[in-house]
């Protein structure tokens, strides 16, 4: 069994990316974020798969989660379960926590690959501050008196989206990464994805199973369609300051990197 990382900050596409890989070829499953998953599942939420059971009645997740240590994860547990239930020959996991990107890649060492996806950093905000005030006006939010703050937190999600890209490249090895742009879904998806799944001898898969059992994902992304429509509200949704502070923010990393959007 191989194990496939996609390295995305928050609200890049990473659950359309998943998604994508697993109905384009059925023997990969695509868990979502796992990392949050288990922490919603022993916070005691009964939050709902995208099968439309809570996990812990979920063919998939309810067979593996209660059987799990909260302070002592076995991924070995995990991804043989996931093989038994599902059958598939590779998970694709978009985890955000790097304490969990770590233990993968050292449990898979040799089967472990990454798929690296950046999205325009205003685009990437734009979404992050309309979900901050849906929450707020739905009196959802734990701290909407910082959330409120949207041009604070826009700096803040700034920074952030350096901080953990920084760390996703040093993530990746370039042997076994695949680097996306969401921005350029329209010319990369599917020929480069169908290239890293022939690099990785994972392109004679078998095509008869599409298991939907993703964990934690933007609700946006999970009613899948292959057409890839990309978001640019930003040009029109945030003023100039905005712009301006977003383009300050990341340029070093853009820079250092070499992202283009």
């Amino acid at each position: 069994m191989k194990f496939i990382s996609i390295l995305g900050y928050d609200r890049s596409g990473t659950t359309f990316l998943g998604s994508y890989l697993n109905h384009i070829n059925g023997d990969i499953f695509y868990a979502g974020e796992i990392d949050k998953g288990i922490r919603i599942f022993f916070s005691g939420s009964n939050k709902k798969c995208t099968c439309g059971n809570i996990y812990a009645e979920c063919p998939v997740w309810g067979k593996i989660f209660p059987f799990l240590d909260p302070d002592n994860i076995d991924l070995e547990f995990i991804s043989n379960k996931i093989f038994e239930l599902t059958g598939a020959s590779v998970i694709v996991d978009s985890s955000k926590s790097f304490k969990y990107i770590r233990k993968f890649k050292k449990h898979f060492k040799g089967r472990y690959l990454s798929i690296h996806l950046k999205r325009n950093p205003k685009a990437v905000i734009l979404s992050r501050m309309n979900l901050r005030k849906r929450r707020v006006n739905k009196g959802t939010h734990p701290k909407p008196y910082i959330a409120k703050k949207y041009n604070l937190m826009m700096i803040f999600d700034s920074l952030e989206w350096c901080y953990e890209n920084i760390w996703f490249e040093k993530f990746k090895d370039e042997d076994t990464n695949l680097d996306l742009t969401y921005d350029f879904f329209g010319s990369e998806l599917p020929s480069k994805i169908l290239k890293f799944l022939e690099i990785n001898n994972l392109d004679q898969l078998g095509n008869e199973k599409v298991v939907n059992h993703i964990v934690f994902g933007n609700k946006g992304r999970l009613n899948f369609r292959w057409k890839v429509e990309i978001n640019h509200t930003w040009k029109n949704d945030l003023n100039k300051f905005q712009k301006l502070s977003v383009d300050l923010f990341t340029y070093p990393t853009r820079r250092i990197y070499n992202y283009s959007f």
